[in-house]
């Protein structure tokens, strides 16, 4: 979608790198988004299990 943040966005979400309005922003965008969101939970979880 043209409208889903990029790669980086979402690392950086991920990572807990963004300000709470970026995380607001990101959020927003999650809830409407099935795709941004499945990405979002599949990759919290490779890192879980990396981070053991």
């Amino acid at each position: 979608m043209a409208d889903c943040p990029d790669e980086n966005d979402m690392a950086c979400y991920i990572d807990k790198l963004l300000s709470d309005d970026e995380v607001g922003q990101i959020e927003g965008h999650l809830l409407g988004c099935d795709r941004c969101r499945e990405i979002v939970v599949v990759t919290k979880k490779v890192v879980a299990w990396i981070e053991g």
